[in-house]
């Protein structure tokens, strides 16, 4: 798998409890298997601490069927940690139902969609307050 042949692009970072990725672009399942590998690792930096994700769609353009196969194994993942909500800040709400629709683990999840970063932020905050 070479990085020269992963497609999409992505951040990922952490702050306190709070997981936030950027997803950009179209992904083929090298760029998502990057993209899955560097949230775990941040994850397993928590050493078992309860988190929340915020992940921005906003520059988010679709994925292969292989990627969004790997986005949902990685989902199924993600319900056996101590996740506790997952915000999308989305742009286009038939993108995001398409997601979700092909990536059905995330149902499993407290997840809600916003249009803003602020938004979903403040409501992350909360359910990392309500969790303690």
């Amino acid at each position: 798998m070479g990085v020269e042949k992963a497609h999409g692009q992505h951040t990922a970072s952490i702050s306190g409890q709070i997981i936030n990725s950027k997803l950009i672009g179209s992904f083929n399942s090298e760029g998502c298997i990057i993209w899955v590998n560097s949230v775990k690792s941040l994850i397993e930096d928590l050493q078992g601490k309860p988190f929340c994700m915020l992940i921005d769609t906003r520059d988010y353009r679709g994925g292969t069927d292989d990627a969004l196969s790997i986005a949902n194994d990685f989902n199924r993942w993600l319900n056996h940690q101590r996740l506790i909500a997952k915000a999308h800040v989305i742009t286009s709400q038939v993108l995001h139902d398409i997601a979700i629709k092909r990536v059905p683990q995330i149902k499993h999840q407290k997840a809600r969609t916003f249009r803003s970063i602020e938004d979903a932020m403040a409501w992350l905050t909360g359910q990392l307050d309500l969790a303690e």
